[in-house]
């Protein structure tokens, strides 16, 4: 069975009143594809993992989305509609 996580979370950082909430998703042998929905960021980058948990995924997210480790591709562009439509309604 192959693993798969979704998951949304908030970084605490002052960006809005809300903090800064951002959505993630990993496929088993996949990209990581993540959302700031706050700041109205994307991306994907290869987390090089066979497995994950969410805590694994969250800090995996933070520390290449804070080190510019990721790339600007239209599926990440395409999660981040879906992510932000999500927040939104």
């Amino acid at each position: 069975m192959t693993e798969k996580l979704d998951i949304r979370f908030n970084t605490g950082r002052s960006y809005s009143e809300d903090g800064q909430i951002i959505y993630a998703t990993w496929k088993q042998g996949g990209y990581v594809k993540f959302a700031d929905v706050t700041r109205g960021c994307y991306g994907r980058f290869n987390p090089n993992e066979d497995h994950m948990s969410e805590e694994a995924l969250r800090l995996a997210v933070q520390s290449n989305y804070d080190s510019g480790r990721y790339e600007l591709v239209a599926a990440a562009y395409n999660y981040y509609n879906e992510c932000n439509k999500k927040e939104n309604e």
